[in-house]
């Protein structure tokens, strides 16, 4: 497809998710598709992240700046739930300034980081779903295009994310948003009905958090059986 095609599909993925995921891409074209649905909001967050951290966002930045630096002590009021932007620009901007640090924040949070978990994500699911629960017949690029068309409502409200409170409401769509739309492009692209492809995030899902309670717990036992010395009295 072409950039025009590519735009075209990804943001009618948003509305009409039953016919916009249907194509099969191999996983260069997904990526192609992801990365030019991120232009606008790029652009979006680059322009009023710096203007929110230049002069609306002074005191949170100020008051992530007194974290880094202990020197500055100023007096640190309620932060929005996102404070991982606040923190990144606050250590990045004494060197790049805010508008650089902004920038970086921008690659890191929407060009590298959802990317990388969209790996992850699509190849734990694409192996309970089709090694363990034999519900995928079709390659592992169809199971990362379906994720990466899940990942798209978070990618084109990014923008919005790193507002105080208003944050918490866009984080509650775009994650409500995107489990719906990951639900039915994983249908499409593996051609299974949307209850089999329910399913099969659901069992993703339980083994997961199973897996990360055993290491969780595991550690636990560790830290608790581990011997505790005083101080030795020669």
């Amino acid at each position: 497809m072409t950039f025009s095609q590519d735009f075209k599909n990804g943001f009618g993925s948003l509305i009409h998710p039953g016919d916009d995921t249907k194509k099969g891409m191999s996983i260069g074209h997904a990526l192609k598709l992801y990365y030019t649905i991120a232009i606008i909001p790029f652009i979006l967050f680059l322009v009023i992240g710096s203007a929110y951290y230049g002069t609306i966002g002074a005191a949170s930045y100020a008051c992530h700046v007194s974290a880094v630096n202990p020197t500055t002590s100023i007096s640190c009021g309620p932060h929005n739930y996102f404070s991982i932007f606040d923190g990144f620009i606050a250590s990045a901007a004494p060197s790049v300034g805010v508008v650089g640090a902004v920038f970086l924040a921008d690659i890191v949070f929407l060009l590298i980081v959802p990317v990388i978990g969209i790996f992850i994500d699509s190849l734990i699911y694409h192996l309970i779903g089709r090694s363990f629960l034999k519900e995928f017949k079709r390659p592992w690029d169809r199971t990362f295009t379906g994720v990466m068309y899940g990942a798209l409502p978070a990618l084109a409200l990014y923008w919005l994310l790193f507002i105080p409170i208003f944050g918490y409401v866009i984080l509650a769509i775009v994650t409500v948003w995107g489990f719906i739309n990951g639900i039915i492009a994983i249908s499409n692209q593996q051609r299974i009905d949307r209850l089999h492809a329910f399913g099969v995030y659901l069992v993703t899902l339980f083994i997961i958090l199973l897996i990360a309670l055993i290491f969780s717990s595991a550690a636990l036992t560790s830290i608790l059986s581990a011997p505790i010395y005083g101080p030795v009295i020669p």
